[in-house]
């Protein structure tokens, strides 16, 4: 019999009567959503790297239960009485999925996505999501959209970086070892492009599980084509832009959170002075208390 290894229970923000599930790594998918969607046709329907899900409500939020099995799970006649069910399949070669919508602007609510192929980044910006995470092989076009969005770039080089350290090591498939590399080595080069047009950058370093421990090593990696006071407002003020906060964290200002780090050295002068706490780091302050 089957067990349930993990469960993930996710609130989608439904607009226009759908949302799609669709492969993480957008260069996977030949078409991607809302491309080639039948509005208002059946329930489920596959593509390549992707399937549509159309919803009886124009405006809702769904709950949406995603589950790992090892081996075949359940039927749908075994979760009870459903006005739709349906079944399909689909193939991800990165193994990670992520749900797409078609707005959230008229929500007051932003979007940001993961990607990395400037043909999803790129028709991304254009349909007016706030942020992108990694966005490693970005062009002129993604430059351009950018600024003209007002949009903000989150690299993520620390991810690549470790990976490509430790990947082999781990297990990694061979397929997945050489997207990392190639992602690896375009990450440096888009950052320094984005800083030097004057992109909004943001500080991430989206790592997981045991790799957490290598995230300062981001200050490091930036700062081989960014001054150290760009890194630090990368963390900090445009940050809290990004996440529209300006004048509650990131900032040292009256009514702010009192959220800070007191370190001996000026990080300025060296950005190592983030990246080793045992040398560095003397006090944590949260909301104005020391921990």
């Amino acid at each position: 019999m089957a067990g349930l290894i993990r469960q993930q229970k996710l609130a989608v923000e439904v607009d226009f009567y759908g949302f799609a599930l669709q492969d993480l790594d957008d260069t996977q998918v030949p078409l991607e959503y809302p491309e080639g969607r039948e509005a208002g046709g059946a329930f489920l329907t596959a593509h390549e790297g992707r399937l549509d899900i159309e919803s009886a409500g124009h405006t809702h939020t769904a709950a949406m239960t995603a589950e790992v099995w090892d081996g075949e799970p359940p039927t749908a006649d075994d979760r009870g009485d459903w006005e739709e069910q349906a079944e399909a399949q689909l193939h991800s070669p990165s193994g990670e999925l992520a749900l797409w919508g078609v707005a959230a602007g008229n929500h007051n609510r932003y979007v940001t996505v993961h990607a990395y192929h400037p043909r999803g980044v790129n028709r991304a910006l254009r349909a007016g999501v706030r942020c992108v995470e990694h966005g490693n092989l970005l062009d002129d076009d993604t430059i351009r959209l950018l600024l003209e969005h007002d949009a903000y770039l989150v690299p993520t080089l620390v991810t690549y970086d470790q990976m490509a350290r430790f990947g082999k090591h781990a297990g990694m498939p061979e397929q997945s070892y050489r997207k990392i590399a190639e992602v690896h080595e375009a990450g440096l080069t888009a950052l320094e492009r984005a800083h030097r047009a004057g992109v909004n950058l943001v500080f991430g370093s989206d790592l997981l599980g045991p790799l957490q421990s290598a995230q300062l090593e981001e200050f490091t990696l930036r700062a081989q084509v960014q001054p150290p006071a760009d890194i630090l407002r990368a963390a900090t003020t445009t940050a809290a832009r990004l996440l529209r906060m300006e004048g509650e964290i990131g900032t040292l200002a009256v009514g702010a959170c009192a959220d800070l780090l007191v370190v001996d050295g000026n990080p300025l002068d060296d950005i190592r002075v983030l990246t080793r706490p045992e040398q560095h780091l003397r006090h944590v302050i949260k909301a104005g208390t020391v921990i």
